[in-house]
């Protein structure tokens, strides 16, 4: 991993959010000392660090490593607005597939949009660790 490029695109990131390191330790739970260390080189980044800040900046930690700008998954409609039935999700892995949200989904989705940055990166690992126990 050419750490020079992973610090750029975090850098280049905060800048096309308007944000600063301390916005984005406050976002992800990373202190402010650590997030200095990482950027000094002093310290290493950790996969959970890396998971956090993609989360943070809602892009794949492949994108934060290789600058591969190819999304996961991108969700059409308004799925936050209430009771909107046809909320779809879109799905790429170099194939694309469209299907309905069930109402879970949608509920799930919808709950999520109001939730603060660090609140969805616990909410993310909590699911994670959910689909770990049902493999």
């Amino acid at each position: 991993m050419n750490t020079v490029d992973l610090y750029n695109r975090i850098t280049r990131l905060l800048k096309e959010k308007n944000l600063s390191r301390r916005d984005l330790s406050s976002g992800t739970g990373i202190s402010y000392n650590t997030l200095t260390a990482l950027y000094q080189r002093q310290s290493d980044m950790s996969g959970s660090m890396l998971k956090q800040i993609a989360d943070f900046f809602s892009v794949t930690v492949e994108f934060l490593l290789t600058g591969n700008d190819r999304p996961p998954c991108a969700i059409s409609n308004s799925i936050v607005g209430d009771n909107n039935p046809h909320a779809t999700i879109t799905v790429t892995n170099g194939e694309t597939h469209t299907r309905d949200l069930t109402e879970i989904e949608t509920e799930l989705l919808r709950i999520c949009a109001k939730l603060d940055i660090k609140k969805k990166v616990e909410l993310l690992t909590f699911a994670s660790n959910l689909e770990g126990v049902n493999k």
